[in-house]
């Protein structure tokens, strides 16, 4: 299988206002979809982007989102950065039901989920990154 055609450019969301989450979540199905994700990836790209930026529109300044084809177009990368308050307690803010906005609670732990890859740094008063990875599966030998 050869690897498809895919640009290597960074798109570059400022979430500055909730109207932005719906475009983080077209422009990650966008990105996937041209890294030839299979099936349903694309619109976990989607879940994922949107997720992250409802986070940083709900309690961050400065927030951002950062979406980019993986090495090879084999899957694609979502990076949130802000310069929020950080998160308090950052392994419950991972566990189902915990919110600190009367939502549901599941958004962060979803997009652990969901990812392939998953890394997540909080710093209190200095703001939080958070990297996920959306790949496609390798085939079997």
């Amino acid at each position: 299988m050869t690897t498809p055609p895919v640009t290597r450019s960074t798109a570059h969301i400022r979430i500055d206002h909730y109207s932005a989450v719906h475009l983080a979540a077209e422009t990650a199905r966008s990105v996937a979809r041209a890294c030839l994700l299979p099936g349903s990836m694309p619109d976990q790209a989607a879940v994922v982007a949107s997720e992250l930026a409802s986070n940083l529109a709900k309690h961050a300044t400065n927030g951002a989102l950062f979406l980019h084809p993986l090495p090879l177009g084999a899957g694609v990368e979502i990076l949130a950065a802000d310069r929020g308050p950080g998160i308090l307690d950052l392994g419950r803010s991972l566990t189902d039901g915990y919110t600190t906005t009367n939502t549901l609670g599941t958004g962060l732990g979803a997009v652990r989920r969901i990812s392939t890859s998953f890394t997540i740094r909080s710093g209190t008063g200095v703001g939080t990154l958070v990297c996920a990875r959306l790949a496609a599966p390798r085939p079997v030998p």
